[in-house]
């Protein structure tokens, strides 16, 4: 063996040691240290600059373990990995010792000087905001300041973890700094979460109810149902207490469910005294929808305790409404559709519009009462917003209930603006099941109708159109484009009677030639879409609520966009109809959709020059689509729509005996796997036929979940014998 031989082997034997120390030294995922040699490497530092100051930064994803759930691991490590990156860079250029220690825990120790707690917290924040998933990632950040540093490192991270865990669920900030108050507070919600099982097999949670008043009567027309801890040494425990650490530790959903049980329990127990039974309403928070089916849910337990579903009714937080759009309005409209009242709660209270609510069909909207205090310099602009959102939300059938009403003031102000029902402290705090039964066991303290959900006629169209009457609030402050139309009565004219900003900025029809009956709401449009566009105007007029959407074309110069216009009809005039709309720029979605169709039509042209055959199977309903035809004429045994398709594949023999192997790896496979798959199977063709064929197949996923799979066929042209 050669010198040079030599060499290179110690130099390869060098470099196999040198990767296996990084190996052990860093966290596979992320490429970051790995927790045991974060600690080396911080306490090599301190002995290295002695003299410097320090900090340790502890910072997590918030509800981590959800998205895992919602979205799947693949996605939850994709997320981890992004973060480790933002992190190394971060690391790279300041001369960090960075690390992830656990999950979806990362910390790195900085000098003192380089901290501004507020920054930081926005610096971090900041990396995940355009992160391309359909979820709200919160970023929670603790900062412990190194006093001394002859404790375990161990021990620092631990109380940046502190720091980080004492703002959990806490919307108004993501960072903190580790103290003695942090510490007990830590302390203390570990305390209670220990406890937590012993507290649901003993039952110490109790439900509270909140009365709802019929503001005209001061009757009782409903009740909320709150929580309250009845622990058997700290008392009653109030829920700001405990349900951030719930909702951190993935309970929540168990005791929700609990306290839906028990209020069914309780209205059961009510009617069986011979109340007067008055709705009560159960919150359902966006974890609750992700992870439970809700209609099952509240069917089996009004049916287990035989109480009509009108007296149970669900609130789901406006925030729940502005994350995963198309999964809540699925869960609202199934609840709706089998007979359960759907209360929008918070509403105004985060960045929701009424033009939100063209798309969501909700029966109550609770309203803030918040926006009655006065602004900066006092100006009373949230009175104008609220007055404004009671009567265009009674305009579209929706009925108002304010909450948090604590003052005479405040009644008499909702009462002269028309909104009828209302809760908070000025009627009634929240008591327990006992002092609410007594409460509605005289049936002179409980409202004889439910809520009115009709349009106020009592609102002249004239006052509609007033100057005064559509505030600036109201424009453009709470909506987006929103604008009011009449139609003639033989159709042949549309006007805009009065818009907002919003309006006009996305359809570009400022007005030119304004009339007392207002100016051309068709101008602009496409002529090819006009004719749609009356006909949108007049089926919502027998829409109801619902309303009608279109999209049509606006046109401006050379510049085309799509509009999405949702539609309800208003009232009557004795020449036209009066209807309000809301108006957003749906190009983007058009655009979208269009590529989708034009890849569709290619996909099936490019299936059809060849000759193959495309299929779709879909998991939840055990279904397979046929997409395309053979060019040739094969007609292989699929038919074009099938249902319990794995069972019809088998009985009907689809897959030649001898081809039952591969068929059960491709099935395996695409179980487990995403990437794609080639099989030869053998499969029946007209009868008694089989054909050899290679057949291609890749599972397709959404949200962390097998959607179908797609598959190929393209026949080899050799025929088997049966």
């Amino acid at each position: 063996m050669s010198e040079g031989t030599v060499e290179e082997l110690q130099e390869r034997v060098h470099q196999l040691e040198e990767n296996l120390r990084k190996v052990k030294s860093l966290d596979e995922l992320t490429g970051l240290y790995n927790r045991n040699t974060y600690y080396d490497r911080v306490r090599c530092r301190f002995e290295n600059e002695p003299d410097r100051e320090y900090v340790i930064v502890c910072f997590d994803v918030e509800k981590f373990k959800f998205v895992n759930d919602r979205f799947g691991f693949v996605e939850g490590d994709r997320l981890l990995s992004y973060i480790g990156k933002k992190l190394q860079e971060r690391a790279a250029k300041y001369g960090l010792v960075a690390a992830r220690l656990s999950g979806d825990v990362f910390s790195f120790m900085d000098f003192e000087e380089n901290i501004q707690p507020d920054a930081l917290g926005a610096e971090i924040q900041s990396w995940v905001k355009d992160y391309p998933i359909d979820f709200e990632i919160r970023m929670t950040v603790g900062i412990y300041h190194v006093k001394t540093k002859n404790i375990p490192v161990r021990l620092m991270c631990d109380r940046a973890s502190f720091a980080c865990e004492s703002i959990k669920n806490n919307y108004l900030v993501n960072v903190a700094e580790y103290n003695d108050s942090v510490k007990n507070y830590v302390f203390s919600q570990h305390e209670l979460l220990n406890e937590s099982e012993r507290a649901f097999e003993n039952h110490e949670f109790k439900v509270y109810l909140q009365p709802k008043y019929d503001i005209r009567t001061t009757k009782v027309m409903g009740a909320e149902s709150l929580v309250r801890w009845q622990h058997p040494e700290k008392g009653l425990i109030f829920p700001k207490d405990f349900i951030p650490m719930f909702e951190q530790n993935m309970l929540i959903t168990k005791l929700d469910e609990y306290i839906w049980e028990e209020s069914c329990r309780i209205l059961r127990d009510y009617i069986d005294k011979g109340y007067t039974a008055v709705p009560i309403s159960v919150n359902v928070s966006r974890m609750d929808i992700y992870s439970l089916d809700l209609s099952k849910i509240f069917v089996n337990l009004t049916e287990k305790y035989n109480i009509e579903r009108r007296y149970l009714e669900i609130e789901i937080t406006e925030s729940a409404f502005t994350s995963d759009e198309e999964q809540i309005l699925k869960a609202v409209d199934e609840l709706r559709e089998l007979g359960f009242i759907v209360l929008m709660d918070d509403f105004g209270s985060g960045y929701s519009s009424l033009n939100m609510l063209k798309d969501i069909s909700v029966d109550v909207l609770k309203i803030d009462t918040r926006f009655l205090e006065a602004g900066r310099d006092g100006n009373t602009k949230g009175k104008e917003i609220l007055e404004s959102v009671i009567k265009m939300a009674k305009w579209i059938g929706l009925s108002v209930i304010a909450e948090g009403v604590e003052t005479d003031e405040q009644k008499n102000f909702l009462l002269d603006r028309g909104c009828n029902y209302a809760q908070g402290f000025y009627f009634s705090r929240a008591i327990d099941e006992e002092s609410f039964g007594k409460l509605i066991s005289d049936p002179n303290n409980v409202a004889s109708e439910n809520l009115d959900n009709v349009f106020d006629n009592t609102i002249e169209i004239e006052e509609l159109l007033h100057s005064d009457f559509m505030t600036e609030g109201l424009l453009n402050n709470i909506l987006g484009g929103v604008a009011l139309y009449s139609l003639s009565n033989d159709g042949n004219k549309l006007n805009v009677l009065k818009a907002n900003e919003f309006y006009y900025s996305i359809t570009k029809n400022y007005p030119k030639n304004v009339t007392a009956g207002g100016y051309d709401g068709l101008e602009n449009l496409h002529p090819d879409d006009r004719e749609k566009a009356i006909k949108a105007f007049r089926e919502s007029k027998m829409a109801g609520n619902k309303g009608v959407s279109v999209q049509v074309r606006n046109v401006f110069g050379e510049d085309v966009i799509w509009l999405s216009i949702k539609i309800f009809y208003l009232a009557s005039r004795e020449d036209c109809s009066i209807y309000y709309a809301s108006v957003s720029n749906s190009s983007e979605q058009m655009g979208v959709l269009n590529k989708l169709n034009m890849l569709r039509r290619s996909f099936e042209t490019a299936l059809d020059l060849i000759d193959a055959i495309a299929l779709e199977y879909y998991f939840i309903n055990n279904t397979i689509d046929v997409k395309t035809k053979l060019a040739e004429g094969h007609s292989y045994m699929f038919g074009t729509y099938i249902q319990n398709a794995l069972e019809y594949i088998l009985d009907n023999k689809i897959v030649h005996h001898d081809s039952m192997d591969e068929y059960k790896i491709l099935c395996k496979h695409l179980k487990k796997s995403d990437k794609p798959i080639s099989v030869v199977l053998d499969l029946l063709y007209k009868e008694d036929m089989y054909n050899r064929c290679k057949v291609t197949a890749k599972t397709v996923y959404g949200n962390g979940k097998r959607i179908k799979s797609v598959i190929v066929i393209e026949s080899t042209g050799l025929d088997v014998k049966p």
